[in-house]
């Protein structure tokens, strides 16, 4: 069992490789373990998360584009949340989702969106 809800940094690229947004953020993560029976071995847990910290994104700040966002900001506050598996004490799958927004600190507040998966290594 890994101790619980112990800060951790954490930091990540969402790419986007058809020429619209991408971001990069570094977050503090905090996560805990829900579940600590694990069947296949003892070490195995599910668990969940979230993070909070700076993103930096490429979009627009402003755009009347119908298929661009208006952001308001290239520097965003990006927030996380996901449950996940840990498969072994070092590696983890997870289901994420994360946004990232400026807060309405600015005129224009579209935000970001995403869901996904990911593999973690935890070191």
């Amino acid at each position: 069992m890994h101790p619980p809800l112990r800060p951790r940094p954490s930091f990540g690229v969402d790419a986007n490789t058809s020429g619209y947004t991408s971001q990069l953020y570094v977050s503090l993560s905090w996560r805990t373990d829900v579940d600590t029976g694990g069947v296949l071995w003892p070490d195995h847990a599910v668990f969940v998360g979230f993070g909070l910290g700076p993103a930096y994104n490429t979009g627009h700040v402003y755009s009347s584009a119908a298929d661009r966002l208006s952001l308001g900001s290239n520097l965003l506050i990006h927030s996380a949340i996901e449950i996940g598996y840990r498969l072994t004490p070092d590696w983890s799958l997870s289901v994420y989702f994360e946004h990232s927004s400026n807060a309405g600190f600015a005129l224009h507040n579209a935000g970001l969106d995403n869901l996904g998966a990911r593999a973690g290594r935890q070191f």
